[in-house]
Formats: structure tokens, C-alpha cells, sequence
């Protein structure tokens, strides 16, 4: 039986300015984000990494969370109740 699991990533840019580099100035993000999804048990979780170059932090938040802090709904379909509840996933 294949199940299906639905990953959406994105960045963050919580740090002002925002840094950026090289001589086209590439905006780097403050962190990162990936938000999953499963529909066979209707649960859902995200990851937030801080962008380190030592001793990168990551932390599992709520979709609905993740949502407040960057203004992207990874998952527009999945109901409110499922994003405000926290799946626990393996770490990262």
C-alpha cells in the first residue's frame, strides 16, 4: 500500500536588514522551514532551522505557528485544527 506524505519548504527572513551575499546580492535567509503533511493520518508538523554556519538549531513547531511567523499556508486544504496541533516527527 503506498501512502503519501506532502513536504513543502520554504525560507525565512526574520533578521533586518536582510543579509545577503556575493556581488549579486543573493538574499540569505535567517532561517529555514519544512512543513509535512501526512492525509492517512491527518496530521501535520514543521521544522524551523536557524540558517548557522556553527551549530544550526532546529525546532518542530505547529503549522499553524509556522504560519504566523512567515505568512505562508504551506497547506491551504488541511483544516485549522490540524495545523494548531503539534505531530511529533523525528528530528531532523
Amino acid at each position: 500500500m503506498m501512502r503519501e506524505l506532502y513536504v513543502v519548504t520554504g525560507p525565512a527572513f526574520h533578521l533586518r536588514p536582510i543579509q545577503t551575499m556575493g556581488h549579486d546580492r543573493v538574499f540569505v535567509p535567517s532561517s529555514t522551514w519544512k512543513a509535512v503533511y501526512s492525509p492517512s493520518k491527518n496530521k501535520a508538523s514543521a521544522y524551523v532551522c536557524k540558517n548557522a554556519q556553527q551549530h544550526p538549531h532546529c525546532t518542530q513547531i505547529t503549522v499553524a505557528t509556522l504560519i504566523r511567523n512567515v505568512g505562508i499556508d504551506p497547506f491551504p486544504a488541511v483544516s485549522a485544527q490540524v495545523k494548531a496541533q503539534a505531530w511529533k516527527l523525528p528530528f531532523p
